[in-house]
């Protein structure tokens, strides 16, 4: 997984009769050609969409009860269009885009890959502080809105 943008996908650990269900876009099918078609072009397409894609796997989890391998990863990208209004700029860390997801593969008796399934996650805030805008501040000042952690139950 870590090297999808750079390396071939290996399909040999799939069965024939994969099932590919990918809940972000709402997308389910089967069979081990229609899962490479799909994989194939998602990642075109992200190629084509994003500078300097790179696929992180955050956490590899084995479930021997449910005989499923559970990984959470992140694609970390800059979008072309956002590369293209910054030209200018030499440090492009700030515009980089992160998107989290879920993955879960059933693995068969045979050894080999039966299900996959995509969900998204929300992305882990760690340490960071959410700040409000300018304007939802103003109007917690004026009285218009409230801030959250007043908002009665």
């Amino acid at each position: 997984m870590p090297k999808f943008y750079i390396k071939p996908h290996d399909f040999s650990i799939y069965h024939d009769d994969v099932e590919f269900n990918n809940q972000i876009i709402g997308l389910k099918t089967r069979g081990k050609t229609t899962y490479q078609a799909v994989v194939n072009s998602l990642k075109m397409t992200s190629l084509l969409y994003f500078i300097d894609a790179e696929l992180e796997v955050l956490k590899v989890t084995l479930h021997p009860e449910e005989s499923s391998i559970q990984a959470r990863w992140r694609i970390k990208a800059l979008p072309f269009h956002i590369w293209l209004l910054r030209l200018h700029k030499r440090d492009k860390t700030r515009y980089y885009r992160y998107y989290d997801a879920f993955s879960t593969f059933y693995v068969g008796t045979d050894g080999l890959v039966h299900v996959h399934k995509v969900d998204k996650m929300m992305p882990d805030r760690g340490d960071k502080e959410i700040v409000p805008s300018w304007f939802t501040r103003l109007r917690w000042a004026l009285g218009g809105a409230r801030p959250p952690a007043y908002v009665p139950q």
